[in-house]
């Protein structure tokens, strides 16, 4: 179950993170990471109303709202990733509190997100059915599973005709 959570989290961070790729905003490689990011967030919404069987209205509401969901967990862990990086690039020169800071961002991270999800689970239950609400997260570890089991097969295919 937790190697379940750390996938979906590893998910969710590559999914909302915004491009540390380049120092320029308006770089390409930017536009073509934000493209791809909110490429995916319709595909996941599009596969979890399908799983919940949404109706169009549940799917419009759904859809931005869980939105704004991944949205904000993206934020906090762009904000723990930055602290950690910046501890990281100290290299040796970091300092006993820059690790502290470091280690309880990373500690505290889960818990955030959790307040976030709690946080919209109230609002989805104006919106979903309880069947619906109580297959949410199922339907996000099997997305979450099929994405890997894709990913996996494109990089073995791609180790193959590299030989």
């Amino acid at each position: 179950m937790r190697r379940i959570h750390f996938i979906y989290l590893v998910f969710v961070m590559l999914l909302t993170a915004p491009s540390a790729l380049s120092a320029r905003p308006n770089d390409a490689r930017h536009n073509n990471r934000r493209a791809w990011n909110v490429e995916m967030q319709t595909v996941k919404t599009d596969y979890l109303a399908k799983k919940l069987d949404l109706t169009a209205e549940q799917k419009e509401k759904f859809a931005v709202l869980y939105s704004k969901m991944e949205s904000e967990i993206g934020a906090v862990n762009a904000e723990t990733r930055k602290i950690v990086d910046e501890v990281k690039a100290k290299g040796k020169a970091a300092t006993d509190a820059d690790y502290r800071k470091a280690a309880a961002a990373s500690f505290e991270i889960k818990g955030k997100e959790a307040a976030i999800e709690k946080k919209y689970f109230a609002q989805y239950e104006k919106i979903l059915t309880p069947a619906q609400l109580f297959s949410l997260k199922d339907a996000e570890m099997q997305f979450t599973k099929e994405l890997m089991k894709k990913h996996s097969t494109i990089r073995k295919n791609a180790r193959k005709h590299k030989k």
